[in-house]
């Protein structure tokens, strides 16, 4: 996987977009009515961005998403959550501070989609995915991927894809090209799958 190191910025953007599903007045009205009630739809997919902070000294891993939206150290903050892909550009967007880093080891990024299995969705039928890295202030984009969740076998079974991490080693940080897809649907899992003494990591050779 390549990897890049970070110049001339201390702040990084994280991005995801995707674009609503299409459907008649009837369905939109259904739609509301779910997400009033925090509840997904079969016919709308709602993409999440999210994080996982590991530490230096060893403490316990963070996970930053829709209902924690904040690291400890503030070096790693989720702007908000959209349920519907509606905007144009970027719909979910994350914050990485480098300069309030300091106790950062590695942080993980992996979009999913809320309640996938569930609805029986997977990351190849939503419209024109993407998910980036890239500097907040010079534009540099680092990594992005859109055309794997179309052309990947991967994306037909699965409703996660991780996508990439961000290394602390001294005064250096890296961003890293990750290509990861999982079953999962809550971040939680996620979480789990990746803090649980059973995972190794992937050989990335």
């Amino acid at each position: 996987m390549n990897e890049y190191v970070v110049k001339g910025d201390n702040k990084l953007t994280v991005g995801i977009g995707w674009d609503a599903k299409k459907v008649d007045l009837k369905k939109k009205i259904k739609i509301a009515i779910d997400n009033i009630m925090s509840a997904t739809s079969e016919d709308t997919y709602d993409l999440n961005l999210a994080a996982i902070v590991e530490h230096n000294d060893g403490s316990d891993p963070e996970l930053v998403f829709w209902g924690h939206k904040y690291s400890r150290s503030d070096s790693v903050v989720l702007k908000g959550d959209d349920r519907t892909g509606e905007k144009e550009g970027i719909d979910e967007e994350m914050r990485i501070y480098l300069d309030r880093g300091e106790n950062v080891g590695r942080i993980i990024l992996f979009l999913y989609i809320y309640n996938g299995n569930l609805h029986k969705q997977c990351l190849a039928e939503v419209d024109n995915v993407f998910a980036l890295i890239k500097c907040k202030h010079t534009e540099k984009v680092y990594v992005r991927e859109d055309a794997i969740f179309k052309a990947c076998e991967d994306a037909k079974h699965n409703n996660c894809y991780v996508f990439g991490e961000i290394l602390h080693n001294g005064d250096e940080w890296v961003v890293r090209e990750r290509s990861q897809f999982l079953p999962y649907d809550k971040s939680e899992d996620i979480f789990e799958y990746y803090t649980s003494r059973h995972y190794v990591p992937e050989d990335d050779d």
